[in-house]
């Protein structure tokens, strides 16, 4: 049966059961739920996506629309950082959620490579201004999935972020 999705308040009869859930005031969130027929009809809820779900992406990146298309884009605000560059705040959001932002500098990035950042030591601010400067010195593409930040295109990574849109 598909996901269907409900308030607190729904009535499980629409389901074929005849359970009822109490309301509680004020309705705390709303939750997704399917009913798997069987000899034992089982019911489980889990919290809806919340609208804070981001991805950061560079639309004429290849491996961003290769992994956008593996792990569906519905539910997501989707950014463009090209049209419109992420900002100082949001970068520093994704640098508490990740660590620190020299994970979030793309190091493999050709202006990077030609202005010779590649051979300077350079502090964890100064890649965060670098990272401000130019788009395409961020790792992409981000993810932000219920509060957690998913940075780049590993394998491994691609793998988190379908395992948490599974949850």
């Amino acid at each position: 049966m598909p996901y269907r999705t409900a308030s607190l308040f729904c009535h499980l009869k629409t389901l074929g059961t005849k359970k009822t859930l109490k309301p509680i005031k004020p309705p705390l969130k709303t939750y997704e739920f399917r009913v798997i027929s069987s000899k034992r009809q089982a019911l489980t809820l889990r919290p809806k996506r919340s609208a804070m779900n981001k991805i950061y992406y560079l639309a004429t990146c290849d491996t961003c629309k290769r992994i956008m298309n593996e792990t569906g884009t519905d539910g997501f605000e989707l950014q463009d950082i090209k049209q419109k560059q992420i900002s100082k705040e949001e970068l520093e959001e994704i640098k508490k959620k990740h660590g620190s932002f020299e994970s979030l500098l793309n190091k493999r990035a050709i202006k990077f490579r030609e202005q010779g950042w590649n051979k300077k030591l350079l502090s964890d601010d100064q890649m965060g201004e670098l990272i401000l400067t130019e788009y395409t010195f961020l790792r992409r593409p981000i993810y932000i999935i219920d509060g957690d930040a998913y940075v780049g295109n590993s394998k491994k990574n691609v793998a988190e972020i379908k395992a948490a849109l599974s949850e």
